[in-house]
Parts: C-alpha cells; sequence; structure tokens
C-alpha cells in the first residue's frame, strides 16, 4: 500500500484490500471417510450471530456433493449466498460446510488477529460491499476474488485487541441474556403447565355463560372511522398488547358511530373490571381497561379492521 494513501491516517493504521489480509481456505474432506462428526449449513448460522448454535450430524441424511469443504476452529464461515443476511460466524469446532459457505482465516494473524476478522466482516462498509458486488438477482452470490477488492484501514494489532476484547464481553453479556431468557421461559412455561393440569379438576363453563344478559361475546366495531379528539376511546388489538392501557395513547370515535354498537360498549366499573381479549395476532391476551376508560367507559375495535 502507498504512503500516499495511509498518509492521513493515524500512527499504526493503514490501508488494504481484504484480499491481502485474508485468504479463502479450500482444504477438501470426504465427509464418508474423513472420520468428522458435523456439517454446518447455510440455514444453521444466524444472521448478526457469530455463534454457531446449531448444525447436522454427518451420516444422518443426504449431503450434497457441494459438502467438501473443511474447517477448523477458529476460522470465520461466511455465507456467499444472499450476503445481505449478514451470515458470519467462527467456527468452535471442526466439521464440513458446503462450497458456497467461505472458509476464511488471516493470512498473518501477525498483521490481522484471527479474533478481529469476523469484527471486521461485522461492519457496515464490508456488508454493503458484498451486497453491492454480487451476482445474480433470484439467490446472490459473492465470489471471493469480488471480496478480495474490499478496501479497509487496519488498525494496529494493540487496537485491534482492544476492540476484540471489548465486543467478547459485550458477546459473552448478550449470551448470559439469552440463556437467561431461555431459562425463564421454561420456568413459565413449567408454571402454567403446573395450573392447566390443577384446572382439569375443576368444574367447567362456557364463556358466554358468564357474560351478562344482552353482552354476548362479539368482535367490536367494525368501522370506526378517522380518529376524533374529544370522541369515545376505542381498544384495538394493538392497545391490548401493551403493558398498561393509557388513555392519552387511545384512538377516538365519534359519538354518532359509537351510537351503533352499543353491544360493543366496555362498561367502567368501580372494581376496574372491564376487559378486552385479543383473538387476532397475541392470541387470547386479556387487558383490564377501567381505568384507561374513565367514568364514560370506551368501544372495542374489530380487529379485522385494523
Amino acid at each position: 500500500m502507498s504512503d500516499e494513501k495511509n498518509s492521513g491516517l493515524q500512527p499504526g493504521w493503514h490501508q488494504v484490500k481484504f484480499g491481502d489480509v485474508v485468504r479463502q481456505c479450500k482444504e477438501r474432506a470426504d465427509p464418508e471417510t474423513s472420520g468428522l462428526e458435523r456439517y454446518v449449513a447455510g440455514d444453521h448460522m444466524d444472521t448478526d450471530d457469530l455463534r454457531i448454535r446449531r448444525w447436522g450430524e454427518i451420516g444422518s441424511g443426504y449431503l450434497g456433493p457441494a459438502f467438501h469443504i473443511r474447517f477448523k476452529p477458529g476460522q470465520v464461515l461466511y455465507g456467499s449466498r444472499r450476503t445481505y443476511l449478514r451470515k458470519v460466524a467462527v467456527a468452535e469446532f471442526e466439521g464440513i460446510c458446503a462450497n458456497t459457505t467461505f472458509v476464511l482465516e488471516p493470512k498473518d494473524p501477525r498483521e490481522l488477529l484471527p479474533e478481529f476478522l469476523p469484527l471486521l466482516m461485522q461492519t457496515d462498509a464490508f456488508n454493503a460491499f458484498s451486497i453491492k458486488n454480487s451476482k445474480g438477482s433470484v439467490n446472490p452470490y459473492i465470489n471471493f476474488s469480488d471480496l478480495a477488492r474490499f478496501e479497509l484501514v487496519l488498525p494496529p494489532v494493540e487496537e485491534q485487541q482492544r476492540l476484540s476484547s471489548a465486543l467478547s464481553a459485550i458477546q459473552d453479556a448478550l449470551d448470559a441474556h439469552r440463556d437467561l431468557e431461555a431459562r425463564v421461559n421454561v420456568l413459565a412455561q413449567s408454571r402454567a403447565d403446573d395450573w392447566l393440569y390443577r384446572l382439569a379438576s375443576f368444574p367447567t363453563v362456557e364463556v358466554r355463560q358468564l357474560c351478562a344478559p344482552g353482552r354476548p361475546l362479539c368482535y367490536g366495531v367494525v368501522q370506526p372511522g378517522d380518529n376524533t379528539e374529544a370522541g369515545i376511546p376505542l381498544i384495538r388489538v394493538c392497545d391490548i398488547e401493551r403493558p398498561e392501557l393509557a388513555p392519552d395513547s387511545l384512538n377516538r370515535i365519534s359519538a354518532s358511530i359509537d351510537s351503533q354498537y352499543n353491544a360493543y360498549l366496555l362498561y367502567s366499573r368501580s372494581f376496574d373490571s372491564a376487559c378486552a381479549s385479543g383473538v387476532f395476532g397475541s392470541m387470547g391476551v386479556t387487558q383490564y381497561c377501567a381505568s384507561a376508560l374513565g367514568s364514560s367507559g370506551g368501544a372495542l375495535a374489530n380487529p379485522a379492521t385494523e
């Protein structure tokens, strides 16, 4: 790289082409004789996730002839098809992938740290270049020779290490949050299953038997019209999904439209019992509405019109 291109950069930083510092590994391996146990396909890699969380077992089913590229721990896998999906992952085990998944590594780890390479490939600039230089329309793809032309400013190794460590700590925190969320979901499902088991021994009644006379189950206002500032509050499915209803967040309908749907009026009681249940979108979500409706009550929208 010429001194002219580097003249405006900080000391230790220099401009390079992707192909100057990164190589594509094309080591071949026969799935049947290699002794490898796992393979990674494109759908095993997730958008913007550097971890490979799923894989296939070699021998469990048919693998097409494209699956003959060996990858090793620490190498970077890059989905060269539909690159707008931003599938970049770091291998943590040895396995086989298809030739449409690039296996990449630094040419010289003293110039480009292996742990910094995947971070570089997640940048907006790299992604935009890859998309722009892809070929085809139905299933666009990019060749490594085109990726090799991508130009970037490479920081010194010390700065690469600092950035890699910081982003690794963030990734660890995100993984811990993901794991905690999964555990909470398992606990919540366990609690729900326990309640359903207990409810099985309770007597059952039809929901319509719980409704007041003349107040049948209904879908709500079919044609709410335009939002009327001084009108009657209208509760939609998107309102039900909120943690808490607020009066100023509700749309309002005119009194003339409201009068056509008397059966759909939600009354506000002193014991805060008015409720609405979503049957479209988030099925079965129920919201107590009285505090948001005020003393005059409100109307329920037909979800098919939203």
